[in-house]
């Protein structure tokens, strides 16, 4: 199965949440998807450091995400950076996103 592929069941959820991703093949404004409480969310890498990267993550709103209203940047460990995915898809013109990486637990 392809990383970049949806996934819908829960193995699948538990094989994504078993990944990592290395900082070095990472960019600034890359979409990652990371590991937050022992839950998945997207979000975009603002800075590399050596064993991580700070990273502005989205909001999870009804079926669909958001980019917060004051953005919050977190570092997150490699550990925590699950994968790279695709740049989420804008729904409508209030800011929600579809994000098909995403995992639906």
């Amino acid at each position: 199965m392809s990383p970049m592929s949806e996934l819908n069941n829960a193995s699948d959820q538990e094989e994504i949440m078993d990944t990592t991703t290395d900082t070095e093949s990472l960019s600034i404004d890359d979409h990652v998807l990371v590991r937050y409480d022992n839950k998945l969310f997207p979000g975009v890498v603002t800075k590399i450091e050596d064993n991580g990267a700070r990273i502005s993550a989205m909001e999870k709103y009804a079926a669909s995400w958001k980019w917060p209203q004051r953005p919050e940047e977190l570092f997150y460990e490699n550990s925590d950076i699950v994968q790279k995915i695709k740049s989420p898809i804008q729904k409508s013109r209030r800011g929600n996103f579809d994000v098909p990486e995403y995992v639906n637990e």
